[in-house]
């Protein structure tokens, strides 16, 4: 899939030409602004009375691609915390059907409704009851998002140095 950034190319070529010795640098740099944003993060993170939550927020630093992830890192901890995104981004008033099945049928179909099965295999008689549940909004609380941790103009603070630095020498417009 092609970039939508114009002269992405061109900027990919310099970073393959930079020199180790910047790269090291700006390495240490992004590094260093992990833990610092996990920290912001898990600062302004609501506290449930479990705490996964707080738990959940991690960062991971990719050397080769010079590239800093902070938040909720990994499908796995993105399915077990699922409600962070609905803490982050809020939630509208709705109004959802839910399906409570018969006691007799319980044990045989718990897990399995929704998860993998066949339209129209769970047969009506064995929901048992089916009834309207009104969910309030709920307003967004940002704060992986928030413009304290966000990362890009952190970062892009940090970096402004370096970047001048690294760009004169690899175009060859200084000899340091």
């Amino acid at each position: 899939m092609a970039s939508r950034v114009k002269g992405i190319i061109s900027t990919r070529r310099l970073l393959k030409r930079m020199p180790d010795a910047i790269r090291s640098e700006l390495a240490t740099t992004i590094r260093a602004a992990g833990p610092e944003l996990q920290n912001a993060i898990v600062a302004r993170a609501p506290r449930g009375k479990t705490g996964r939550l707080v738990a959940g927020v991690s960062w991971k630093f990719y050397a080769s691609t010079l590239r800093l992830v902070v938040g909720f890192v990994g499908k796995p901890t993105n399915r077990k915390l699922f409600y962070a995104r609905i803490l982050e981004f809020g939630r509208r008033a709705q109004t959802v059907t839910v399906h409570r099945l018969n006691r007799k049928h319980r044990k045989e179909w718990v897990g399995r409704i929704g998860a993998g099965t066949a339209r129209g295999s769970v047969k009506p008689a064995d929901l048992g009851t089916t009834y309207s549940l009104r969910v309030k909004a709920l307003k967004p609380r940002r704060f992986v998002y928030s413009p304290t941790t966000n990362l890009r103009t952190v970062m892009n603070q940090r970096l402004n140095g370096i970047w001048d630095r690294a760009l004169k020498r690899v175009s060859g417009g200084g000899d340091e």
